[in-house]
């Protein structure tokens, strides 16, 4: 099932709310804050889609990903957000 078939106003004011957060901790320059935050979003998106399957093919791709911003941390430090401002620019 979609989570856009089933998604509620409150749910969409969530998503919404972790949102504004993600571009607070950006404008503030905090990558370890953007990323924890960005995570909380995409799981709160498989939570409310209730799809098992999604749900465990997130997990092992978040176990890469984590994988490759812990590198990209190694790289370029925890003060920038190099490239992290291009993939979390709002339209």
């Amino acid at each position: 099932m979609l989570s856009c078939r089933v998604i509620t106003d409150e749910q969409i004011e969530e998503l919404a709310a972790l949102d504004r957060q993600i571009q607070k901790c950006i404008a503030q320059g905090n990558i370890v804050a953007t990323l924890h935050t960005d995570l909380a979003l995409h799981n709160r998106i498989l939570v409310i889609a209730d799809n098992e399957f999604l749900c465990e093919f997130s997990e092992t791709l978040m176990l890469h990903i984590q994988r490759m911003e812990y590198t990209l941390l190694q790289t370029y430090g925890r003060s920038t957000l190099f490239p992290y401002t291009t993939l979390f620019r709002s339209p």
